[in-house]
């Protein structure tokens, strides 16, 4: 439901809403951040800070709905007169359990806005997702100081702290999302025949993703049984919707005609049977991750000569 929806969870709200402020954590990776005055839990998950150049970071927030919040927010609709009791029972507000929020901080001047908001009931069936990243600059708000101080200050320290440690293993960041998946590659397996790189690649899957995706599955296999499918079909049609929790691929590059391909994959280690349209030579859409890769083994320099690289005989 886009354009519809009354948002009223936020991971961000003014500081005399706050109950509690305590630093606890809620599961492995969700720390709890403080109480509403409804008691709602709301979280931050640690995994999930991103930080991007000028001082740009993102992360995941989680608020946990209590029984008077699932009835204001039930009632909120209601008043904006769009809904009626049986459009929301039918789409599933009424089975608000929790909610994610993605947040986009400027730690600069100390601003905050929502990239993407998803509701959930408790059996994590995602119950509505709403994208917010492509609205205007008008959305960005005050931040408060206990969420400035865990993304801007130890989340940004935390972050350049992990980078430095990595530099000296073999695997190395390429790329990372607002979801917390990061991709590597591996530098001791890098091998070069003209200008073509055959590259291992490495993706983690973010628990927010798995989450999300299982979200995404058990609405649809909810809508098939709805049109008569047995929940054994549902749950068959539907398995190949599971992310690992990691992907690792083998894929070349060609520089000269700024093209890739995937040559196998592997999910949690179990070989996948690649389809014959993997295997063709595919252009790299511009400011995609694959272009990130082109970049670091094909880009070259200002003076036009090649980068050097290790060349197979």
């Amino acid at each position: 439901m886009r354009g519809k929806r009354f948002t009223v969870g936020l991971c961000i709200v003014v500081a005399i809403l706050f109950q509690s402020f305590v630093s606890e954590e809620v599961s492995a990776n969700w720390i709890e951040l403080y109480k509403t005055t409804n008691g709602d839990i709301v979280s931050y998950h640690s995994q999930s800070i991103m930080v991007w150049p000028q001082d740009i970071v993102t992360m995941w927030c989680k608020r946990e709905y209590t029984a008077q919040s699932k009835a204001d927010y039930v009632r909120r609709l209601l008043s904006t007169g769009v809904f009626t009791q049986k459009d929301i029972s039918e789409q599933g507000f009424d089975r608000i359990s929790y909610e994610y929020t993605a947040t986009e901080i400027k730690c600069r001047s100390k601003q905050f806005r929502f990239l993407e908001i998803d509701l959930f009931d408790s059996d994590g069936m995602l119950i509505d997702s709403t994208d917010y990243s492509k609205k205007s600059e008008k959305n960005w708000n005050s931040l408060n100081e206990s969420l400035y101080k865990v993304s801007c200050i130890d989340g940004v320290n935390e972050r350049k702290l992990n980078e430095v440690k990595q530099r000296g293993d073999r695997w190395k960041i390429y790329s990372y999302d607002y979801f917390g998946n990061i991709e590597y590659y591996d530098a001791e397996s890098i091998t070069q025949v003209n200008q073509i790189f055959k590259i291992w690649i490495k993706y983690l899957h973010s628990e927010i993703a798995k989450s999300q995706m299982m979200g995404v599955k058990l609405k649809a296999m909810g809508y098939y049984q709805k049109l008569g499918g047995s929940a054994k079909g549902a749950e068959s049609d539907f398995s190949y919707m599971k992310l690992p929790n990691e992907t690792k691929s083998s894929i070349e590059l060609n520089c000269a005609e700024r093209s890739w391909r995937i040559l196998a994959r592997y999910d949690d280690g179990v070989p996948q049977d690649m389809k014959e349209n993997s295997l063709k030579w595919s252009f790299i859409t511009p400011e995609s991750n694959t272009e990130k890769l082109f970049n670091i083994f094909c880009k070259t320099t200002t003076g036009g000569e090649k980068k050097k690289r290790k060349t197979e005989k």
